[in-house]
């Protein structure tokens, strides 16, 4: 039976129309949460609404491209067309690897993992344009003056994928958000999953793959829906003293 954890809330999700993403969007709906799911490829998020539970007035499928300011401030104002309110639970989940070393990444593919994990953009403007932190900003622009929790899942798989700058602003970000957000009520929290059966898994090769289960002391890949749980839990008020913490859910994959 479900324990309605985000009763009446508002959930913001990117990355919604598959693997992690989308299985945080089912277990958020679950729970009572109105679901804002975002992706990439629109078709894949309204997808996912098909699997959520509740009136399909609920939840909502919006084309988001979380590198692009314009595409952030487009999404944040369809969901408070839709809701009348703004969102007050944020799941910053989208992201892409390569399943290279950022040294054998043809520029293309560098690009992407900058553009979407980290980027630096200046616009016209001036203002400094940043991923996950571009869609906390219009979060907070939303909903400052109301209690809220924020979750960011990342995969430790995509170390290798990822250059060492998107790794180390992962972890400078996560400082960042909690100091600068922790003052309105907002608690930002991570989550890190280990090796999960996604699509994103699923691009590296059988072999790195065998390797991995084989060291893995449950034997297994973890499903996403193990990952969303978490997540869940974190943005429900059984959290509320948990602030600036990366939780583990890797199947032992660090030990």
């Amino acid at each position: 039976m479900a324990t309605r954890l985000l009763k009446g809330k508002i959930v913001f999700v990117t990355g919604g129309g598959s693997g992690i993403g989308r299985a945080c969007c089912v277990v958020a709906a679950r729970e009572g949460a109105k679901v804002v799911v975002t992706d990439k490829n629109l078709e894949s998020a309204q997808h996912t609404l098909t699997l959520l539970d509740g009136p399909q007035h609920h939840h909502i499928a919006v084309a988001l491209d979380v590198s692009e300011r314009a595409s952030v401030s487009a999404a944040f104002t369809a969901a408070l067309s839709h809701y009348g309110n703004a969102p007050s639970l944020l799941i910053n989940n989208a992201g892409v690897a390569s399943g290279a070393p950022c040294t054998d990444m043809d520029e293309h593919v560098f690009k992407l993992v900058i553009d979407t994990n980290l980027k630096h953009k200046k616009p016209k403007n001036n203002k400094p344009m940043k991923t996950s932190p571009r869609v906390a900003q219009e979060f907070m622009k939303y909903s400052v003056d109301i209690p809220k929790n924020t979750a960011y899942p990342r995969h430790p798989l995509t170390t290798s994928a990822e250059t060492p700058a998107t790794q180390t602003r992962g972890k400078l970000k996560l400082g960042l958000l909690t100091v600068i957000h922790v003052h309105h009520g907002i608690r930002v929290n991570a989550v890190l999953p280990g090796p999960i059966d996604t699509p994103m898994c699923a691009s590296l090769c059988r072999v790195t793959l065998k390797k991995i289960i084989a060291a893995l002391p449950l034997h297994r890949m973890g499903r996403p829906e193990e990952v969303a749980e978490a997540v869940v839990w974190l943005l429900s008020d059984r959290a509320s003293y948990v602030v600036g913490a990366v939780v583990e859910v890797t199947g032992g994959y660090a030990m």
